[in-house]
């Protein structure tokens, strides 16, 4: 990374650093830090026009000398003043000094923050973007409730089921679930199959293509039981597996088109990418991590037919955890340099400077690799970052003022066609309006986004149209979003994502990558350590994995402080 690069970094746990990617090249001109003083509590700056509010950790935790008052130092103020000095020369940031630190990038890391604050800890979240939540992402539809643009369905999740619980947040079934009607539309091998409401694999419409699909998926099955959720790459075949991609085994262990297609739709699930790039033991992990103790092909097809929608959308609750946490979570605060020395790690952001006992990095394992580390990450580790790729997905919503499928008994769910591999029903259980989500993957989705706007609006609506309808073709409002990093900045009706601190979806390794490095994947480097959904030892990659890992880690390092 040349110097100066911006590495964002954001939201999240303990002092939880979030590093959400790289932001816009641009320097901030040095300026001073001086400004109105709130006693023992925090101290006002400004920068950039824009207010930080700095809080300190008790006396004896920043370091001050007993007596003397907050911040005062024992060497007196004329040496205090010389280091505010000798650091606006340099152009630094205020600095404060804290317990444990987080920076953010996923949808999880703001419960280890209050999990620390809980714990009785000095804590603050740093965040690249201008929100919370991450991947985890709200449309505003331009009438209530607002839904998902990341994460969709919930299932059998049981941390995020507590959490929204506890902050008064609702699920509500899929309209095809709860009322069993309607017909799934399926593309397959160019031919069109309606399978009705309950999950492909329980259809008899579909009994000539799923014969196809059993065979493939009770040898995954088979394998992924092996596999140990927590260290895949002591599998016993590991390395056999790990030499692959899914292609290859797909092409090996399948007989016909229709077979072929249910692992493509497999992968959808486990990498939003292609077959061809995913190593075989890196899908069979994601089969191995699906639960609590259940694995398999069937839950991951049941977590999109059968799974309910949160009323609001999932962002509601990293914005809930952040109003917990008050000004302990900073906004706009990409952290750009982490560095250890004498058992505390120096956090350089944008915004403010941290010394903190501990660090949590809470985002996408790619995105990692973007702050500069001093001393530098072991080289496993680091070789790790660069192979550790994010999958392409392109998401798109159509509004209408009713869910007119329905009368054509169609759900609004399909699969198959590209660029828009999936759509799904969104509309809010009273039916007051009509919402379909479309998503797009891998190689095709990658060049539907560089298609010029009204190019990639026709084939969206194409797509859309031979799904459910010419129906589809006249909607109240569109929204657009490419999380692999480019916005669309020639569409009027693009909802601008900030894609660089994205940089993609769920993480994917390609072959040799488990094997070679997979150890090193929660392995903390010094008192900086690692969570987020991609870590996690179940629910990998959902937000139910992501909660699970900032959980576990704030539980490890309460019990070292």
């Amino acid at each position: 990374m040349s110097p100066g690069a911006p590495t964002p970094i954001g939201y999240a746990a303990w002092v939880i650093l979030r590093i959400a990617g790289r932001a816009p090249l641009r320097q901030r001109p040095p300026t001073s830090f001086g400004g109105r003083q709130r006693g023992r509590e925090g101290r006002e700056t400004r920068r950039g026009g824009r207010r930080a509010v700095v809080r300190r950790a008790p006396a004896h935790a920043a370091g001050t000398h007993r007596g003397r008052g907050p911040g005062r130092s024992r060497h007196g103020r004329g040496a205090r003043f010389a280091r505010r000095r000798l650091n606006r020369e340099r152009g630094e940031a205020p600095r404060s000094q804290y317990q444990a630190r987080r920076c953010r990038g996923h949808r999880c890391r703001r419960g280890r923050a209050c999990r620390g604050a809980q714990a009785g800890k000095s804590v603050v979240v740093l965040e690249a973007r201008d929100r919370v939540g991450g991947r985890a992402r709200n449309w505003r539809c331009g009438m209530p409730p607002a839904c998902d643009c990341g994460q969709t369905f919930v299932n059998n999740h049981t941390r995020v089921r507590a959490l929204a619980k506890e902050f008064g947040i609702e699920f509500y079934p899929q309209h095809a679930v709860a009322t069993g009607q309607g017909n799934d539309v399926l593309y397959a091998d160019g031919q069109r199959f309606q399978s009705p409401a309950g999950g492909p694999l329980n259809s008899r419409a579909l009994a000539p293509i799923i014969a196809d699909a059993s065979i493939p998926f009770h040898k995954l099955d088979s394998m992924a039981a092996t596999v140990p959720p927590k260290a895949p790459w002591e599998a016993r075949q590991a390395a056999e597996w790990d030499a692959i991609t899914v292609e290859t085994w797909k092409q090996q262990n399948t007989l016909t088109d229709f077979g072929r297609w249910w692992v493509d739709f497999l992968i959808f699930l486990v990498g939003l990418t292609d077959p061809n790039k995913v190593s075989l033991l890196h899908a069979l992990s994601y089969l191995a991590r699906l639960g609590d103790g259940k694995h398999g092909t069937k839950e991951a097809l049941d977590f999109i037919f059968l799974g309910d929608l949160v009323l609001g959308g999932i962002q509601q609750l990293p914005d809930h955890l952040a109003n917990q946490l008050g000004r302990r979570v900073v906004l706009h605060a990409p952290v750009r340099r982490i560095r250890q020395r004498h058992g505390r790690v120096r956090v350089e952001s944008d915004k403010l400077n941290v010394v903190a006992k501990r660090v949590i990095i809470a985002t996408a394992p790619s995105l990692n690799a973007l702050i500069d580390f001093e001393p530098g990450l072991p080289e496993s580790r680091a070789q790790l970052l660069q192979r550790y790729p994010q999958g392409n997905m392109y998401t798109f919503a159509a509004i209408y003022e009713k869910p007119w499928w329905r009368e054509k008994g169609l759900t609004g769910r399909g699969a198959g066609l590209h660029p828009i591999y999936a759509v799904l029903d969104y509309s809010p259980p009273d039916g007051s309006s009509g919402r379909l989500v479309g998503i797009g993957v891998g190689a095709s989705q990658a060049r539907h986004a560089r298609l010029p706007a009204a190019d990639r609006r026709r084939a969206v609506f194409d797509n859309l149209a031979t799904y459910l309808g010419d129906e589809a073709r006249k909607p109240l409002k569109t929204l657009e979003r490419n999380w692999s990093g480019s916005v669309h900045h020639d569409a009027p009706w693009v909802d601008d994502v900030m894609g660089q601190w994205s940089r993609g979806c769920p993480g994917y390794l390609g072959p040799g990558i488990w094997t070679s490095y997979g150890p090193w994947i929660r392995e903390p480097f010094g008192h900086v350590h690692f969570a987020n959904a991609e870590h996690a030892t179940s629910y990998n990659t959902y937000v139910e994995g992501a909660i699970r890992s900032a959980e576990a880690v704030a539980k490890q390092i309460l019990a070292e402080l």
